[in-house]
């Protein structure tokens, strides 16, 4: 009977407990305003976020890893010149807001062409010395490889389309790399109305 009453409480527990986050559809279409995106087409990725001008998907974290998917539409100042919007971005990108934690290793920036749109691609490799994720090593290192755009519906936003990836291994998955560039090249801009 001890035994009747421990499941029935336990399973009460978890009824009351908050739902996990929704699965990702595999490849599926998602829209915020300004763009759509495809979902990663691999089983085991989430909806951890989903707004009006942000989507971000992730994977289980383990011990030594987890990734994110994401794309965010931000306000930026206001430049006549996309090159100038695009240096002035990379340049408050550059800064490192807490030297304690993030150590950079290595960061790339390439002015591109995104599907008509004036952007920058980046990679980068940081250390993170306090990620708060479970792994036992004094820090894990943390990959992001996007685009940024200028939005063509509205000259004062930016598009941000990123994946990133935190390990215990200075080394990136080829998977992951492959995960990331099908993820940024389903990025479609729209001329809806954007804020």
């Amino acid at each position: 009977m001890k035994h009747i009453g421990l499941f029935i409480i336990v399973f009460l527990i978890g009824c009351a407990s908050p739902p996990p986050f929704q699965k990702a559809k595999i490849n599926g279409m998602y829209e915020i305003l300004g763009a759509q995106i495809y979902s990663p087409n691999e089983r085991g990725w989430y909806v951890i976020q989903h707004s009006l001008n942000k989507i971000a998907f992730g994977t289980i974290p383990s011990a030594s890893d987890s990734a994110v998917a994401g794309v965010n539409l931000f306000s930026v100042k206001e430049f006549e010149k996309d090159r100038d919007l695009l240096v002035f971005i990379i340049s408050e990108r550059s800064k490192n807001d807490d030297p304690e934690r993030w150590i950079n290793r290595d960061i790339e920036n390439k002015f591109i062409t995104f599907k008509g749109n004036s952007c920058f691609s980046y990679k980068s490799l940081v250390e993170d010395h306090q990620s708060k994720s479970r792994s036992t090593k004094s820090f894990q290192y943390y990959h992001t490889i996007g685009n940024i755009c200028r939005h063509p519906a509205n000259k004062n936003t930016a598009i941000q389309v990123e994946v990133s990836y935190r390990a215990d291994s200075i080394e990136i998955p080829i998977s992951v790399e492959l995960i990331a560039a099908k993820f940024i090249n389903s990025l479609e801009l729209l001329n809806n109305e954007v804020r």
